[in-house]
Formats: C-alpha cells, sequence, structure tokens
C-alpha cells in the first residue's frame, strides 16, 4: 500500500523519535523514505533605533544552515541504511517549512 513514505524533519527530539517510527514503518511495509528539511532563510537585518545588528554575513548563515541540513539528513538516512530501508533526503531554503 504505501511505496514512499515522505518524513520531515528538523532534528528535535520529536522529529528524531517520528524519524525511528518512520524506518520502522517503512521496512514492515517496503516502502522508501525521502527526509526533508527546510533551512531557515537569512533573517531580514532591521534598521532603526534600538535594532540588534547581527554580524553574520548572508554567506555564514547560509553556509551553517546547509551543515546543519546535512547533519540531520545524514543522521535520519544513517537510521534508515541500518535497517535496510532506501531512503533519499532533500532540504530547500524556506522559512515556512509548510509551505
Amino acid at each position: 500500500m504505501f511505496k514512499h513514505i515522505l518524513v520531515p524533519t528538523d532534528g528535535s527530539a520529536l522529529s528524531e523519535g517520528t524519524v525511528a517510527r518512520a524506518v520502522s514503518f517503512a521496512k514492515e511495509t517496503g516502502a522508501r523514505i525521502t527526509f526533508f528539511y527546510a533551512q531557515p532563510d537569512f533573517p531580514m537585518p532591521i534598521y532603526g533605533e534600538g535594532a540588534l545588528t547581527d554580524p553574520t554575513t548572508p554567506e555564514q548563515f547560509s553556509k551553517s544552515a546547509t551543515a546543519e541540513a546535512e547533519a540531520i539528513l545524514n543522521k535520519a538516512k544513517a537510521a534508515a541504511d541500518a535497517a535496510g530501508v532506501a531512503a533519499d533526503s532533500d532540504s530547500t531554503v524556506n522559512e515556512v517549512p509548510y509551505e
């Protein structure tokens, strides 16, 4: 019945539990998994009185967010690989994950 399962994850404890349950379910049903992570976008700076400045450049932020996404997705994929479940991963930059 289930052939392909999309599993969004953010690396939180709740998501890690969901990854484990999804891997178990996929193994039982013979489904494959795609793990998905929505990377945050660089926050727009706010200028004006009392505004805080962030010394992080958009490039540094992007590099850090990409590294975090890779770490989270690699951990999820490793769990699937250990269980013998076929899995892929994907990520995109979007501040609103449901979009």
